[in-house]
């Protein structure tokens, strides 16, 4: 759920994810992702702007190739096993 975008006018690449993955929680702004080891991992983001599309610019906190979790209603314990739903 992390990719590469483009906005327009720009010529930098910039790291984005859905609004959808991100949650606030105590001034902070986290995102869940699914570790190489299939277990979840909470990371706290610097996001930048909100894209019309549904997705949001992450400044910090996150690398490219990371996955990050949809459908969750919020931050789970690190650690959890988490499947990849077709």
């Amino acid at each position: 759920a992390s990719g590469r975008g483009y906005l327009t006018g720009d010529t930098v690449e910039r790291l984005v994810v859905a609004a959808a993955a991100v949650h606030a929680r105590g001034g902070l702004e986290l995102v869940v992702i699914r570790g190489e080891d299939g277990k979840s991992r909470t990371r706290a983001v610097t996001t930048g702007r909100e894209l019309d599309n549904g997705r949001i610019e992450i400044l910090s906190g996150l690398s490219e190739g990371e996955q990050a979790l949809l459908g969750i209603h919020g931050p789970v314990p690190d650690g959890s096993p988490v499947e990849v739903a077709q």
